[in-house]
């Protein structure tokens, strides 16, 4: 189930759809310029430290994003280090 696109929601929601690396450099490209989505959900697919290393580079200069959900996916510690360091280079984080 997807919650793509709905206007006014804020929400991108693509949990448990076979994702990959590949597929989240799209949703980082669509996300880098949209300051209405403030949930992604990722959960349960199939991301690794590529993907995870896309969406740092999102989380460091996407103002509206709140919530990221990757749960269930393939990213290792050396993904979880990029992704924390994107969200250190966030203006949003204190």
């Amino acid at each position: 189930r997807s919650d793509i696109g709905l206007p006014g929601a804020g929400r991108l929601h693509i949990p448990e759809s076979s994702l990959e690396d590949e597929d989240v450099h799209v949703v980082a490209a669509l996300l880098r310029n949209n300051l209405t989505i403030v949930e992604l959900n990722l959960r349960d697919n199939a991301i690794g430290d590529d993907g995870a290393r896309a969406l740092a580079n999102v989380l460091a200069s996407h103002s509206a994003l709140r919530l990221v959900d990757l749960r269930g996916n393939c990213i290792s510690r050396t993904g979880v280090w990029e992704l924390a360091e994107g969200l250190g280079r966030s203006r949003r984080v204190e």
